[in-house]
């Protein structure tokens, strides 16, 4: 059952990531916020798997939602 959990949440996240950022208006910053708080499940499931590669993504990413989301605060200053 965690399973499922796991892999539904991974799959809407990023599903809804996607959606976010492909969008023209304001909520793309959406995208970086969900992107960001879908990370720690994209970490866990990387560590249970032994799924290095995805691990170092997942850390990646972090910095990019995290840049993003400076960059956009700025903008709407």
């Amino acid at each position: 059952m965690i399973n499922f959990i796991i892999q539904f949440l991974l799959l809407s996240s990023s599903i809804l990531t996607i959606w976010f950022l492909s969008k023209k208006n304001e909520k793309h910053i959406y995208g970086l916020y969900i992107s960001l708080l879908s990370q720690p499940v994209w970490l866990y499931e990387s560590i249970t798997k032994d799924q290095w590669g995805i691990f170092a993504v997942s850390f990646i990413y972090i910095i990019i939602a995290v840049n993003g989301i400076k960059k956009q605060e700025k903008i709407n200053k």
